[in-house]
C-alpha cells in the first residue's frame, strides 16, 4: 500500500508540473562543504574498542530550479567520507514544493525532504543513533562510530501546510511520511515483503494563544510492520498526542513547555527483543519538558542563560528525535527512561567569535522491575559494547560541553567543541572510564 501511495502522488506531483508549463525560469546551484577532525576516547567506558581518531567530510550539492513563481523543485547530492577509509556519493534530497495552491494559502512538498516537527522531539532524525546497521561511511557497522554525525535527515513523503489565519500565525500540517529505506530499524520497504515497513502520520496545528504565545498541538502516528529482534521499539503502532507552547513574557526572556502522551501496542512491541507487556495490553508513557533562555543584552559579551528539565518515562520509544542531551549522550544512549537536568552559558567574545558550556545530569526515571535481556534494561540509553550496570543505582551521567564558535567570514564557519562525560552509579567499577571528544570543524558554503 505504502508503495502504490507515493506512486500515486509522484503522478499527481507530474501532472501538477506539468499543467504549470515547467519552463525553468531559474536554476541556482550551491552547497557547503564540512570537514571534521574527530577525536573520542573511551566511548565504551572501558568496555570494548571505543577510540577513534580519524578525519571526515560531508560535501552537499544544491540545485534549486524555479519552474514558475510558486513551483520549485529541491535537489541535494551529499557526499559523506571517512578519510583514507569509505565514501558514498547519494541523494539527499528531492522533492518539489507548490506554493499557492489552486490559488489557496496551501503549500505542498513531494518526495525526499527534510523535516523537523516543532521542537524534533518526536519527528526530525531518520537515521537516530544507535538504531542502524546498514553500512555507511559514518556508521557503527563500518567500524567508524560517528554516526551521530550522519547527513542523512531526509524522509520521503508528502507534506501540506494551510496557512489558516496569517494574522494568528494559524496553520495546519498534514503528512504522509517514510524513513529511509536503508536504515533496518525504520526499514520503510522491507526486505521483499511491501508489507513489512513503516509509515508516519502527521497532524499539526500551530496558532497565536495570546500575547507573545505560541501554542501547538499535534498528533504523531507511527505504523510499523517491521520485527528486527536486536533492535528496540519493533513491531508496534505507536501514538503521540503532544501539546507545546513557546512564550516570550519579556524581551529578552524565552520559556518554552512540552508535553506529549504516548500509547503502544504492548503485545507487539519489542523492546531489546523482548515484549514490553507480556499480559497483552497496551502500554501508555509520557514525556515532559521545560526550560527557558534568558539574554542579559546590556551587560558586556550579552550573557544567554539557559536551562532545561527533560523526562521520559521507562518505556518511552524516542521514535525519530533530533534532541540532544549532551553531545556524547546523544552518540551513545538512545533517548528513553531518563530525567535530564541541563543549564548552559553562551558569550559573545566578539561579533564573529562565541563562547558557550553546558552541562547535563542524567538519571534513568525507572531501573528495578524493567529488565528485559541478559544485563540490558530499557533506560537511557542503549547500553554500548555491553556494559556492566547497576539497577539498583539511577544516576547514569555527567556531562559537559565546551564550544567555540569563529565566523571567519559570513560563509565561512570554524568551530572546536571538546566535551567530557562521567558514568555515573549505574554503571559499575568495572565499566565507569570517563569519555571525551575533540572535534573541530571548518564548514564553507558556497
Amino acid at each position: 500500500m505504502g508503495k502504490k501511495i507515493i506512486v500515486f502522488m509522484t503522478l499527481v506531483g507530474v501532472s501538477l508540473v506539468y499543467n504549470t508549463f515547467a519552463a525553468v525560469e531559474n536554476i541556482k546551484v550551491g552547497g557547503d562543504i564540512t570537514t571534521y577532525a574527530i577525536d573520542r576516547s573511551n566511548f565504551g567506558f572501558g568496555a570494548g574498542a571505543d577510540d577513534i581518531n580519524l578525519m571526515a567530510s560531508i560535501t552537499n550539492l544544491m540545485f534549486d530550479a524555479d519552474l514558475t513563481e510558486d513551483v520549485l523543485v529541491t535537489a541535494v547530492i551529499t557526499d559523506e567520507r571517512v578519510w583514507g577509509a569509505e565514501s558514498e556519493l547519494f541523494l539527499n534530497q528531492g522533492y518539489v514544493t507548490f506554493s499557492n495552491l489552486f490559488d489557496y494559502p496551501l503549500t505542498v512538498k513531494i518526495g525526499l525532504q527534510p523535516i523537523i516537527l516543532g521542537s524534533g522531539i518526536l519527528v526530525g532524525d531518520p537515521d537516530s543513533n544507535k538504531f542502524t546497521e546498514h553500512t555507511t561511511p559514518f556508521s557503527v557497522v563500518s567500524g567508524n562510530f560517528i554516526e551521530d554525525l550522519s547527513p542523512r535527515k531526509s524522509f520521503a513523503g508528502i507534506v501540506t501546510k494551510y496557512d489558516i489565519n496569517e494574522d494568528m500565525l494559524s496553520s495546519l500540517t498534514l503528512a504522509y511520511l517514510k524513513p529511509d529505506t536503508d536504515n533496518s530499524r525504520f526499514q520503510s520497504e522491507g526486505k521483499g515483503d511491501e508489507n513489512d515497513d513503516t509509515n508516519i502520520y502527521v497532524a499539526y496545528f500551530q496558532s497565536v494563544i495570546g500575547p507573545n504565545i505560541m501554542g501547538d498541538l499535534y498528533f504523531v502516528y507511527k505504523d510499523t510492520q517491521s520485527q528486527t529482534p536486536w533492535q528496540p521499539f519493533q513491531g508496534a503502532d505507536v501514538g503521540n498526542l503532544g501539546l507545546r507552547i513557546q512564550s516570550k513574557p519579556l524581551e529578552n526572556l524565552i520559556i518554552f513547555l512540552e508535553y506529549i502522551y504516548q500509547y503502544g501496542k504492548g503485545e507487539n512491541e519489542i523492546i531489546f527483543g523482548t515484549p514490553i507487556r507480556w499480559d497483552g495490553k497496551h502500554r501508555s508513557d509520557n514525556l515532559f519538558n521545560i526550560g527557558g533562555q534568558y539574554t542579559f543584552s546590556d551587560f558586556p559579551m550579552s550573557p544567554a542563560l539557559r536551562g532545561s528539565f527533560y523526562l521520559l518515562t521507562e518505556h518511552w520509544d524516542p521514535m525519530f528525535e533530533n534532541v540532544t542531551v549532551g553531545r556524547i549522550a546523544n552518540a551513545l544512549f538512545c533517548g528513553t527512561n531518563g530525567k535530564v537536568i541541563s543549564a548552559g552559558v553562551t558569550l559573545n567574545l566578539r561579533e564573529d567569535l562565541s563562547f558557550s558550556v553546558d552541562y547535563f545530569r542524567a538519571d534513568t526515571y525507572e531501573s528495578e522491575g524493567i529488565k528485559v535481556a541478559g544485563d540490558q534494561y530499557a533506560l537511557l540509553l542503549a547500553p554500548p559494547f555491553g556494559n556492566s550496570l547497576d539497577p539498583s543505582k539511577k544516576h547514569v551521567f555527567d556531562e559537559v560541553d565546551i564550544t567555540l564558535s569563529y565566523a571567519y567570514t559570513e560563509d565561512i564557519q570554524f568551530s572546536f567543541i571538546a566535551d567530557y562525560l562521567k558514568p555515573g552509579s549505574f554503571f559499575t567499577e568495572a565499566n565507569d572510564k570517563s569519555a571525551h571528544q575533540i572535534i573541530a570543524s571548518m564548514k564553507v558554503s558556497f
